[in-house]
């Protein structure tokens, strides 16, 4: 993978590393030095006898310089010349048992929302306002949000000058929701009330699009690319959960 790469300046993002000091099946390809903090992490690996490789930081990155597409590049060559001298084995009972379903395939059907009544989708009032002078952080604050305290939620562009950037005021009628991985129910946080709903053996995602499919509507502005929804946070560990790797762990949205 990082043959005659060289030197790589990478964006990097997490806030957990592999540590394969202990691991004799598995080589390290490359690292970076956190200095005192951390030591040298880890940002490549390989595995000795099966075909597995994997990196540690965001080679997809625009901000990746030197081991980005090269790196890509060389890891599809790589499968790809794998593929074409092996019989792959097709998806079957096996794959199915170990890996469950896809989210894309939960039906709302499987869920334990309110689903009995018919939707009528709603429409979301859209309207402009010219504010060229003003930044991000001046706008929520004109909205009255004074510190990070306060309930909103900003998803801010990076590009420089940026298109869009969504600002969410929360009100008191705003739902938060909360669970943990291999919980049968998800919180309900509506201002002081709090309540519990069960989806039993299903998934939470099954829940989730079920309560999106009761709140959909259109826009009046078609141009918008985002005019409503939900935004929620995920652990890194929910992923590892659909494995069944790990214990409990958490995820909030």
């Amino acid at each position: 993978m990082f043959k005659d790469v060289g030197s790589i300046e990478a964006v990097r993002y997490h806030s957990l590393h592999v540590d394969i000091s202990d691991c004799p099946d598995f080589e390290g390809l490359a690292w970076a030095d956190d200095g005192s903090e951390n030591g040298r992490v880890v940002m490549g690996v390989r595995h000795t006898t099966k075909p597995l490789r994997a990196v540690q930081y965001h080679p997809e990155s625009v901000r990746t310089i030197g081991g980005g597409k090269q790196v890509i590049h060389k890891f599809w060559l790589s499968a790809k010349t794998r593929n074409a001298t092996r019989d792959i084995e097709p998806w079957g009972r096996t794959q199915h048992s170990t890996f469950g379903l896809s989210w894309s395939l939960l039906s709302i059907r499987d869920a334990s929302a309110p689903k009995s009544r018919v939707v009528i989708p709603r429409t979301v009032t859209t309207a402009v306002f010219h504010l060229p002078y003003f930044s991000t952080l001046e706008i929520c604050e004109l909205l009255g949000v004074k510190d990070e305290s306060s309930p909103f939620v900003v998803l801010d562009s990076a590009a420089k000058p940026g298109r869009f950037t969504i600002i969410g005021l929360l009100l008191l009628s705003s739902p938060l929701f909360i669970g943990h991985c291999r919980d049968s129910f998800v919180t309900v946080m509506t201002g002081d009330r709090i309540l519990r709903e069960q989806f039993g053996t299903n998934e939470v995602w099954s829940w989730i699009k079920s309560f999106m499919h009761q709140k959909r509507g259109f826009a009046d502005s078609p141009d918008v690319p985002f005019w409503g929804g939900l935004v929620g946070i995920l652990s890194y560990e929910i992923g590892v959960d659909k494995f069944n790797i790990l214990g409990q762990r958490c995820w909030t949205g």
